[in-house]
């Protein structure tokens, strides 16, 4: 498992910088706000972080704030009700409404229906009769603070790999004004991130959206 300050040294290291002295990278803060950017696209794009979070249910209480201690949250893949070990279902206002009338916002009982109102929001419903019980979220989010070491980030060497990549393409790009081989670091990225069909998936809606508007 590497730190961001590890990964950021294997990345000058492979575009033949000196570690001491470098001789064309000045030492800003480029190199880890690209390692910033590759750890959020991979987390949008493939789910690579997840996080257990833990909601105490309120009387009459029907959103709840979400908040982490480490990294911001994304969306929400589950959601259980402890007191029961059940599985809470996911709905949209609109089809709540649709299903259970324009006064669903009133009812009470147990929940059975979670609500994903943004990305540190969550609905329940009905809302709780009475204090007690708790929702368990598994949720996909990013890592988090990036100014320090982040040691906990890699899930495997995979990762890293993709992260280097990522590092050497921002710096070949920009630092050095090399496409050929910034494009070859690209490609590597995307290939040990697992994103090669999701971009040629994105890159195609892309073509046709600017197909389409030009016509």
């Amino acid at each position: 498992m590497a730190s961001l300050t590890e990964i950021e040294e294997q990345v000058l290291a492979e575009v033949g910088e000196n570690l001491t002295t470098a001789d064309n990278w000045d030492g800003t803060d480029l190199l880890r706000e690209s390692l910033a950017d590759a750890l959020d696209e991979m987390s949008i794009h493939m789910g690579y972080f997840t996080k257990e979070l833990v909601v105490p249910l309120k009387k009459n209480v029907s959103f709840y704030s979400l908040a982490l201690t480490q990294g911001t949250p994304l969306w929400i893949e589950r959601a259980r009700f402890m007191d029961q070990q059940r599985e809470l279902s996911c709905m949209g206002f609109v089809s709540i409404a649709d299903r259970y009338g324009s006064l669903w916002l009133s009812a009470t009982g147990t929940p059975h229906t979670y609500i994903p109102v943004s990305s540190t929001i969550l609905g329940v419903f009905p809302k709780p009769a009475s204090d007690g019980g708790a929702i368990k979220l598994r949720v996909t989010c990013t890592p988090g603070d990036y100014a320090d070491a982040l040691t906990y980030i890699s899930p495997g060497e995979a990762f890293e790999t993709a992260l280097v990549s990522y590092g050497k393409y921002a710096l070949l790009m920009t630092t050095y004004g090399n496409t050929t081989d910034a494009n070859e670091a690209y490609a590597e990225y995307l290939q040990a991130a697992g994103m090669v069909k999701a971009y040629n998936t994105y890159r195609r809606m892309l073509t046709d959206y600017i197909i389409g508007s030009a016509k």
